[in-house]
C-alpha cells in the first residue's frame, strides 16, 4: 500500500510539474501536445482555437501520437507543406533525437486568417518517456533574427571602412611624415650650414649680414612648417574655438597688404586689391582666422606664380543677406602655374600635394588648404577653387557675418578741397 501511495505521489507530483511548464510554454504557444513515448500516446494540452476557429474541439483531446498527429495536420500546416513534416512527425525518430539532446525543431509556412506566418513545431522532452510537441507562431523571432543580421551586416561594413579608412589615414601619415622630415630636414641643414659659414668668416661684416638673411628665411620657412603642424593637430582635437569681435574689414585687409608687401616685392609679383563693392566695412568676426585664411590663400598664390605674375584679391558685398548681416566673397586669383582638375579636387585634403615637377620643387607640407578648409568650415564658410595648368587659380571664399555697430565716416583731406586729382595706373584691374 505504501508504494502505491508512493508512486501515486509521484505520479501527482509529475502532474504538477508538467502543468506547470506547460502553463510557462503555453504563453507563446498556440498549440501543445503532451506525448508519453512509452504508450504512444498523446493529449492536447492547449489548442488556440482563435487560428482554427472549425477545431476548437481539440482542446484536451486524447488519442494515440499518430491520429494526434494526423488531426494537428490538418488544422495547422498548409497543404503544401504536410508531406514534409510527417516525414518528421516519426515516434522513433523522435526519440532518437531527443535521447541526444534536450529539443529539436523546424519551421514551416502557415495561413492563418488570410495572412502568411512563419511557424514552428518543436520536441522538447520531459524525463526519459515523454516529450512536449508544440506548434508557435515565430514572425516576431525571425523579424528580429533579420534585423540582428541587418544590425551585424551594417556593423561588418562599418568596421571594413572604418578599417579601410584607418588604413588610408595610416599610409597617409607615413607619407606626411616622410615628407615632413624631408621639408623639415631641408631648412635646418641650410640653418646649421649657413651658420657654420658665417661663424668662419666673422670678419667679414657684409658677408655675414648676408648669411644671417639666410638663415632668418630658412627660420621662417621651418616655423610655419611647425605653425602648420600644430594648427592641424589643434584642430583634429578640437582645440581651436572661434571668437567673434567687431573688427574692420579695412584694417584686415590693409594688414594682409603689410604682411605680404615682402613676399611680392621679393618675387617680383604684382598684387591688387579691389574692395570697391564693400559698403559695410564694420563688421562680426573672428579676425585672426579670418586674417589666417585669407594669409593662408594669398601665400599659396605667391608661391606658386613665377616671377612677373600677378595675385589679386578682391572684395565683394553681394546684396543677398538678411537685415543686420552683410554677405561678402573673398576672391584671390593668380596668373601663376595652376593645378590639374584631379588634385584640385583633393587640395582641401590633409597632407595632399600635387605630384609633378613644376611643384615638387616648392617647400610646403601640403596642410596649409586642410587647415583652411577647416577654419573655414568653422566659421559657417564656403570654399571652391577652380584652377587650369599653367594659367593660375581662382579660390572664393564666402562668409556672412554680423554687421558691427560702427559706422563708416567718410573724411576729406582739407588741404585738397577744390582741386581736381587725375590718377593713372597701368592695371585694368586698378
Amino acid at each position: 500500500m505504501d508504494k502505491v501511495e508512493s508512486r501515486l505521489q509521484e505520479y501527482e507530483q509529475r502532474l504538477k510539474e508538467q502543468s506547470a511548464i506547460l502553463g510557462v510554454l503555453g504563453k507563446d504557444y498556440i498549440c501543445l501536445v503532451l506525448v508519453n513515448g512509452a504508450i504512444k500516446n498523446a493529449r492536447i494540452m492547449k489548442f488556440a482555437d482563435r487560428h482554427c476557429p472549425d477545431h476548437s474541439d481539440l482542446q484536451g483531446k486524447s488519442a494515440p501520437f499518430d491520429e494526434i498527429c494526423q488531426t494537428l495536420i490538418k488544422a495547422m500546416i498548409s497543404q503544401e507543406s504536410r508531406a514534409t513534416i510527417m516525414e518528421e512527425i516519426d515516434m522513433d525518430k523522435i526519440m532518437q533525437l531527443l535521447s541526444e539532446k534536450e529539443e529539436h525543431s523546424f519551421t514551416y509556412e502557415m495561413d492563418f486568417g488570410g495572412q502568411q506566418h512563419t511557424c514552428q513545431l518543436k520536441f522538447m522532452r520531459m524525463g526519459d518517456e515523454h516529450f512536449i510537441m508544440g506548434f508557435r507562431m515565430i514572425d516576431d523571432l525571425v523579424a528580429a533574427e533579420r534585423d540582428r543580421q541587418a544590425m551585424l551586416e551594417s556593423a561588418k561594413a562599418a568596421a571594413e571602412q572604418a578599417y579601410i579608412a584607418a588604413e588610408h589615414a595610416n599610409q597617409a601619415k607615413t607619407t606626411f611624415l616622410n615628407s615632413m622630415s624631408h621639408d623639415i630636414r631641408t631648412p635646418m641643414n641650410a640653418i646649421l650650414g649657413v651658420t657654420a659659414l658665417a661663424s668662419n668668416h666673422v670678419d667679414q661684416p657684409e658677408l655675414v649680414t648676408d648669411y644671417l638673411k639666410k638663415i632668418m628665411t630658412s627660420s621662417n620657412h621651418l616655423l610655419s612648417l611647425i605653425n602648420d603642424v600644430l594648427d592641424m593637430s589643434r584642430i583634429e582635437s578640437g582645440k581651436i574655438k572661434i571668437e567673434e569681435r567687431e573688427c574692420s574689414l579695412s584694417v584686415v585687409i590693409h594688414d594682409l597688404r603689410n604682411m605680404l608687401q615682402s613676399d611680392i616685392h621679393d618675387k617680383r609679383l604684382e598684387l591688387f586689391i579691389d574692395t570697391v563693392d564693400v559698403m559695410d566695412e564694420s563688421i562680426i568676426c573672428d579676425r585672426l582666422r579670418l586674417n589666417q585664411i585669407l594669409l593662408n590663400i594669398l601665400s599659396n598664390a605667391i608661391k606658386f606664380t613665377n616671377p612677373g605674375g600677378s595675385v589679386s584679391l578682391r572684395v565683394i558685398e553681394k546684396e543677398t543677406s538678411p537685415e543686420g548681416y552683410a554677405d561678402f566673397d573673398f576672391i584671390i586669383r593668380d596668373n601663376g602655374i595652376g593645378m590639374s582638375e584631379e588634385f584640385a579636387s583633393h587640395i582641401f585634403e590633409p597632407s595632399t600635394r600635387e605630384e609633378r615637377s613644376a611643384v615638387s620643387s616648392i617647400p610646403g607640407t601640403g596642410l596649409g588648404m586642410a587647415i583652411t578648409k577647416n577654419l573655414v568650415d568653422m566659421m559657417n564658410g564656403r570654399i571652391s577653387v577652380s584652377s587650369e595648368l599653367g594659367k593660375g587659380s581662382t579660390f572664393t571664399v564666402s562668409f556672412r557675418f554680423l554687421k558691427g555697430s560702427h559706422e563708416l565716416k567718410k573724411r576729406g583731406l582739407k588741404d585738397f578741397e577744390g582741386f581736381r586729382a587725375l590718377v593713372a595706373d597701368d592695371s585694368t584691374d586698378a
